[in-house]
């Protein structure tokens, strides 16, 4: 079950506080798969 919960892709809330600029949503689900894939590659070669 939990391999199943980890293959899945990461879904991304983000709460915008009042006053602060809008970011684009693009940009952002960008950077998180990049954090994501840098993460899942340095798990795939045997971490530490």
């Amino acid at each position: 079950m939990l391999k199943l919960q980890l293959s899945q892709d990461v879904t991304l809330a983000l709460k915008q506080p009042e006053g602060e600029p809008e970011m684009s949503m693009k940009q952002l689900q960008e950077t998180c798969n990049n954090i994501m894939s840098a993460a899942s590659c340095g798990s795939e070669s045997g971490g530490s």
